[in-house]
């Protein structure tokens, strides 16, 4: 049998360090992202366009460096 797992994205990133913050005191029912910092209810599993997400994150992050 096939696994049917989904990657899971950040939409802020579109890193995939992203995990399910339940445990956390009154975080219930919100993803965070270990990378950007995101804290939110929904995430993305569509991989193209967490790719373009990611593509547009490495940008901005480049562009405020050269500042």
């Amino acid at each position: 049998m096939k696994d049917k797992r989904v990657m899971k994205f950040c939409p802020r990133c579109g890193s995939t360090d992203i995990f399910w913050a339940s445990g956390l005191p009154h975080l219930w029912g919100l993803w965070e992202c270990r990378e950007c910092g995101y804290r939110g209810p929904f995430i993305i599993e569509d991989g193209k366009l967490a790719r373009k997400i990611r593509e547009d994150y490495l940008k901005k992050i480049q562009k405020n460096e050269d500042y």
